[in-house]
């Protein structure tokens, strides 16, 4: 897998992780709540490690505030 191959793979991977948090951010609040200013729902992250013949990629955050969620090391399942 050439250099750029293994970039892009892992911008569309980070992505696909990204999105469906970025889905629970923004939940309508309840009534009498306020919603999270955007900058609470966006946190750092780095890519740790792709492991393309298990079909695993790990991500490490940081703390995710408006979902109550400390950082910390995930490992993910991926597809082709």
């Amino acid at each position: 897998m050439t250099t750029i191959q293994r970039l892009l793979t892992i911008s569309a991977l980070a992505m696909g992780v990204a999105l469906p948090m970025a889905g629970h951010a923004q939940v309508s609040p309840s009534p009498g709540q306020v919603a999270a200013p955007a900058s609470d729902s966006i946190t750092n992250g780095e890519v740790k490690k792709v492991d393309p013949d298990n079909g695993k990629v790990t991500l490490k955050h940081g703390d995710i505030k408006n979902l109550d969620m400390p950082g910390m090391t995930m490992v993910f399942t991926v597809r082709d």
